[in-house]
């Protein structure tokens, strides 16, 4: 029998080049309007049809979907303290299917902090062509094993 719990992370068990990945979402004419209805967003050409893309704010609701529920799973959840940067390279299209891919690129104690740690995660979103459509480099506050942690 494989025990399928998710594991939750601490600080100590990550480590810089760790790579954490996801399960798919499709990407549907439907659910593009439903989030343009929901909020408030106007329609680019006023019309519905497959090759109209998705805003970046629903990409954005779709990757943290995806990044709670893949790999990557900080004890507490995923506490973010800042993103550096944040790109939408490519759009993304009704039939399109999403997956993202997450690279720890740094971990480090926080000075004001002594009970967390501060990782350092670039996620990328890739469509079912390899294509990245959005990425971006977030610190997350990661609680630290030891309760004595300093």
């Amino acid at each position: 029998m494989v025990d399928d719990t998710p594991v939750e992370l601490y600080f100590e068990d990550i480590a810089p080049g760790a790579r954490y990945d996801s399960g798919t979402a499709t990407v549907t004419e439907e659910s593009i309007a439903r989030f343009d209805l929901e909020f408030g967003l106007p329609e680019a050409d006023g019309s519905r049809d497959q090759r109209r893309s998705a805003a970046s704010s629903y990409v954005a609701s779709i990757t943290m979907r995806l990044l709670v529920e893949s790999g990557f799973r900080p004890a507490g959840g995923i506490q973010g303290s800042g993103i550096d940067d944040l790109r939408w390279p490519n759009p993304v299209r009704a039939g399109d299917v999403l997956r993202i891919s997450s690279e720890v690129l740094e971990t480090r104690r926080s000075r004001s902090r002594p009970e967390k740690g501060i990782v350092r995660v670039r996620t990328t979103t890739l469509n079912d062509r390899n294509a990245p459509v959005q990425t971006m480099t977030a610190h997350v506050l990661v609680p630290c094993r030891a309760s004595d942690a300093a």
